[in-house]
């Protein structure tokens, strides 16, 4: 489905929580942000706050990749290899969670 037809689906549901795209000039800024702690520029594992449809998470690694996200419609429409740790993230801890990368946009 397109990111259109997403949005459309999410607001129709109810589920339009808050919506604030990553672009790839955001995502290729925290890339070279992170390359010096990480020599190779690829993360092994990345957990997203609000992870939406999880594209920011496929774009940021190849690694194992985490999300928090609560509309049921964009965790439908996540990638099979992205495992879901919470859907609240006032009802997470991020200190017992074992990732190399927390990332939250905004």
């Amino acid at each position: 489905m397109s990111i259109n037809g997403l949005i459309k689906e999410i607001k129709a549901s109810n589920q339009d929580f808050e919506f604030y795209p990553t672009t790839n000039e955001i995502i290729d800024l925290i890339r070279t942000d992170l390359k010096e702690p990480y020599k190779e520029g690829i993360f092994k594992s990345v957990l997203d706050c609000g992870a939406g449809n999880g594209q920011t998470l496929d774009k940021l690694t190849d690694g194992d990749k985490y999300a928090i996200e609560k509309s049921e419609i964009l965790i439908s429409a996540m990638p099979a290899n992205i495992f879901i740790v919470g859907t609240e993230f006032f009802e997470n801890s991020l200190i017992d969670k074992k990732v190399d990368v927390v990332f939250c946009n905004p």
